[in-house]
């Protein structure tokens, strides 16, 4: 009995430490929403990890949505627990939400290293259909880069979407 109880309470702890990502949707209406909830969008270098409190020092290379500018070197966290992680030192699209002063990437986002965006599962299980009446000529290519695994194409189609979207921000 004693031992059921405890596997019982093993596995509700786990349940409750995980996130549960929503399957993902059609990848210009994901950004689009991230955007409008973020509040810091920024095409990153990260230059350290700290795996012990879960954050990454980054230098901003584009500057989305947020108060900080290009050249700005910033903390940002992320959930142990949750996708996505930053893990690598590399180029990183980066959607973000202050949470208590501090910077917390989003959780179940499109978070991602641009050189390898299949590692975010959200972004990797994304259903990307070739061919859409809703979408332009330039969605219809950033669809057909991703699924060639033509990688540069897909982050510069988004990151102009992301440039788009801050221009009508402001």
């Amino acid at each position: 009995m004693k031992t059921a109880l405890r596997l019982l309470l093993t596995l509700s702890s786990i349940i409750f430490i995980n996130c549960d990502c929503i399957p993902p949707r059609e990848h210009k209406q994901m950004v689009v929403n991230e955007y409008g909830y973020s509040t810091d969008v920024y095409l990153v270098e990260v230059n350290q990890i700290n795996e012990k409190d879960h954050s990454a020092r980054v230098h901003i290379l584009s500057a989305y949505k947020g108060e900080f500018s290009i050249h700005d070197e910033i903390t940002v966290h992320y959930n142990p627990y949750c996708e996505p992680q930053i893990n690598t030192l590399d180029t990183w699209i980066v959607y973000l939400s202050d949470n208590q002063e501090q910077l917390y990437v989003n959780e179940c986002g499109l978070t991602r290293d641009i050189k390898r965006p299949t590692d975010n599962r959200i972004f990797k299980d994304l259903h990307l259909p070739h061919a859409e009446n809703s979408l332009t000529e330039s969605h219809l290519t950033l669809f057909d880069s991703i699924n060639n695994y033509n990688i540069n194409e897909a982050i510069k189609v988004e990151v102009q979407l992301l440039g788009k979207l801050r221009v009508q921000q402001n």
